[in-house]
């Protein structure tokens, strides 16, 4: 690599000097190709120098890439779930009618209307489950009891 280097620096000094000489000049040669060989050692030094230093890493200024989902009532049900967590009334307004609509469905594939047979559709859910689907909103709903109601909306 240092021969590559010395070799293109003294190429250029000899250009150098044919221009120079060309125009008038007189330059002394041992001048010209000592600093041709300190330019060659020098580039390589440097080179070798940022081979050896990991490059810097910077992050992407972008926001990151959101799927877009292809149905659009998931991108709705994702923001919703999102929302229940910060206020009572994103979980009574929107994610407990989908939570209570999926649930009534699969009741009635299993056998049970919950409209005609509650006590029976409690059964089959469980009482917490039950309690969150149709039971006054006084507070925000945990992660945990979310959580639950859908493991067991699930398991029907």
């Amino acid at each position: 690599m240092l021969v590559k280097h010395l070799a293109v620096c003294v190429a250029a000094a000899v250009v150098v000097m044919v221009g120079l000489v060309a125009i008038g000049w007189t330059p002394r040669v041992e001048y010209l190709l000592a600093v041709a060989v300190a330019t060659a050692v020098a580039s390589t030094a440097v080179r070798m120098i940022n081979e050896s230093v990991e490059p810097a890493v910077w992050p992407d200024p972008r926001p990151p890439r959101v799927e877009v989902a292809a149905d659009t009532r998931i991108t709705f049900l994702e923001h919703s779930l999102r929302r229940s967590g910060e206020t009572d009334s994103a979980f009574a307004l929107r994610v407990r009618p989908i939570l209570l609509t999926v649930a009534s469905h699969r009741l009635r594939r299993a056998g049970v209307d919950p409209d005609e047979d509650p006590a029976a559709a409690r059964q089959r859910l469980g009482d917490d489950a039950w309690a969150v689907l149709t039971g006054p909103v006084d507070e925000r709903i945990s992660h945990r009891r979310l959580t639950h109601t859908v493991d067991r909306i699930e398991q029907l």
